[in-house]
C-alpha cells in the first residue's frame, strides 16, 4: 500500500503508465502476542524449551499463506498458536528458576478478530499490555487460561495444575501488523491467482515494473518467499545482477553450494514447522536467483 500510494502522487511519466506487477499481492494481518511471567512456568516444571503448540480454538484458516472464509473462533479460552522457544528467557533465579516471555500467538487470519478489541488498531503496530486495568487483566486472564487448558494433561503428570493455574502473567505485549499501522498497512502479502503475471512470475515480473526506466523493487510482498525477509533478499539480490554490480566471494560460494542454496528458509517459524508455511513450495527463477540467510 505505501507503494501504490506513492506510485499515486507521482509525476510523469509514472502517473500514466500501470505497473500490473505492483497490484499483484493482497494483504492480511498478522499478529504477534507475548506473555510475561515471572515462573516461566512450561520450562520451569514441563522442561519444554522448544516447538510449537496451537489449540482448537485457533481458527483453520490463521496459515499465513491462505486465505479463507471468515470464521471468528469460539469465545473462550483464547485463540493460542505459538513457540516455546521464540521468547526472551533468563534462567539465572534460585537454582536455576526461569523468568521470562512465552510467545502465546504468532499467526494471521481470523482468530486475531478475538484480540482486536484489546487493540488500537491504527497508529504504532505494539501495545504493551499490563495488570494495571481492569481490561488488560481480564485479557492476562483470559490467555492464562487458555494455556492451562491446552498443557492440563502435561501439568496433571508433573503434579503443577493447581500451582500454574494460580499463576498469573504480569504483562505482555501485543502486535498487530494490519491496514492501519503507520507506515507499515499490512501484515503479510500472498500473490493473488491470476495470468498478469501469474503468481510464480511475480518477483521476475516485479522486479523492474516500468520497462525503459532503471526502477527496481525489492520487497517481499512481490519476492520468492512472501512474508519472509528472504524474499527481500532474493529480489536485492537479482537487482544487483541487472546493475552489474560484482557479487562478494562469500555469496559467490553460498551458490554454489548446490540446489540446497536455492530451498527456502529453514523450518523456524509455527507454518513451516507445520509444512503450511509460505515459501513451501517456492522456486527461484533464472531472473530471481536467491540468498538463503
Amino acid at each position: 500500500m505505501p507503494v501504490l500510494k506513492l506510485l499515486r502522487q507521482s509525476g510523469e511519466p509514472f502517473s500514466s503508465m500501470f505497473p500490473e506487477p505492483l497490484y499483484a499481492p493482497a494483504s492480511f494481518p498478522i499478529m504477534k502476542l507475548y506473555l510475561h511471567y515471572e515462573d516461566a512456568w512450561w520450562r520451569n516444571y514441563l522442561g519444554l524449551i522448544s516447538g510449537v503448540f496451537e489449540n482448537a480454538n485457533a481458527s483453520p484458516n490463521s496459515s499465513l499463506a491462505v486465505i479463507q472464509i471468515h470464521d471468528i473462533p469460539s469465545q473462550g479460552p483464547a485463540p493460542l498458536k505459538g513457540q516455546y522457544h521464540d521468547g526472551d528467557v533468563r534462567c539465572d533465579g534460585p537454582a536455576g528458576k526461569c523468568s521470562g516471555f512465552l510467545q502465546a500467538f504468532y499467526s494471521g487470519g481470523s482468530s486475531i478478530d478475538w484480540y482486536k478489541s484489546s487493540h488500537p488498531w491504527d497508529g504504532d503496530a505494539a501495545m504493551q499490555i499490563s495488570s494495571n486495568s481492569n481490561e488488560q487483566q481480564e485479557l492476562l486472564a483470559s490467555i492464562h487460561s487458555a494455556l492451562v487448558e491446552l498443557h492440563r494433561e502435561a501439568l496433571g503428570a508433573a503434579n503443577v495444575t493447581a500451582l500454574v493455574e494460580k499463576l498469573r502473567p504480569d504483562s505482555g505485549v501485543l502486535s498487530i501488523l494490519s491496514q492501519g499501522v503507520t507506515g507499515i498497512r499490512a501484515g503479510c502479502r500472498v500473490p493473488k491467482p491470476g495470468l498478469h503475471p501469474k503468481p510464480e512470475d511475480l518477483p521476475a515480473a516485479a522486479l523492474r515494473p516500468f520497462p525503459g526506466f532503471p526502477v527496481y523493487v525489492a520487497n517481499e510482498a512481490y519476492g520468492t518467499v512472501p512474508c519472509f525477509a528472504e524474499g527481500s533478499l532474493n529480489m536485492s539480490s537479482s537487482v544487483l545482477d541487472h546493475l552489474n554490480v560484482p557479487r562478494p566471494s562469500w555469496l559467490e560460494e553460498h551458490l554454489q553450494m548446490g540446489p540446497s542454496s536455492h530451498l527456502p528458509p529453514p523450518p523456524t517459524d509455527p507454518f513451516l514447522f507445520r509444512n503450511n508455511g509460505v515459501g513451501a513450495d517456492q522456486k527461484t527463477s533464472q531472473t530471481d536467483r536467491g540468498i538463503v540467510i
